[in-house]
């Protein structure tokens, strides 16, 4: 099998979120370097590499703190600039990627060649429903059975489509979603989603996406 080509992104490094293929998420743009990176993405193919901070970023803020390397690549649906130069967008997840290494960039945000993340296999069909049908379960005891009537899921969601929206929506810490978005069989995640589920309590309140906009604000 011939290998992935690899490309160079934008890295649009935050501390407080983990995007997932398939998912909108509300973001607010104001420090400058990001401003940049906003204008650039949208002159351009309008795809932005979201990566989680890994943990112990703080005392390098100004510098180029380490990230976790697999990474969601993104691209903007959607975007209102205001007056003050400061935007709010809309970002939708495409695809999973990992960064093979950072490239020098001549502007004020980082930029990397990564790589795109081919899902695994998944098993069979039978296999795939099954697990479904568990998850749909496990949710249902947590009061979250309603996830799965949102129109943006379709009528029917595939095993990848459902475990990634739950991963994104439960309020879970981002250590354990950035597990999630590395794990490219949907049969995994699917387990794993079902095992956390049974381990934790999950407040019914405080499902949903991280808060609108998401300031955008660290690295």
């Amino acid at each position: 099998m011939a290998s992935l080509t690899s490309y160079p992104i934008r890295l649009f490094p935050l501390p407080n979120l983990v995007l997932f293929p398939g998912v909108l998420q509300p973001l607010f743009i104001f420090e400058p370097r990001y401003r940049e990176l906003l204008e650039q993405a949208k002159e351009d193919d309008g795809q932005i590499a979201m990566a989680l901070l890994r943990r112990g970023w703080q005392p390098q803020y100004d510098q180029s703190p380490a990230l976790h390397e697999v990474v969601c690549v993104g691209e903007i649906v959607a975007c209102e600039t205001h007056d003050d130069g400061t935007s709010n967008i809309l970002m939708r997840g495409v695809k999973r990627a990992r960064i093979l290494y950072e490239i020098p960039s001549a502007a004020t945000f980082r930029m990397a060649q990564i790589q795109d993340l081919l899902g695994a296999g998944a098993g069979g069909t039978n296999e795939s429903s099954e697990v479904a049908a568990r998850l749909k379960k496990a949710l249902a005891k947590t009061e979250f059975s309603q996830m799965f009537e949102q129109p943006s899921l379709g009528t029917s969601p595939s095993l990848d489509v459902m475990t990634d929206a739950v991963a994104y929506a439960l309020p879970w810490p981002l250590q354990l979603k950035q597990q999630l978005l590395a794990e490219t069989n949907p049969i995994r995640r699917g387990e794993q989603l079902i095992r956390w589920l049974s381990q934790t309590d999950v407040d019914p309140q405080s499902i949903g996406r991280p808060p609108f906009p998401l300031r955008a604000s660290a690295n």
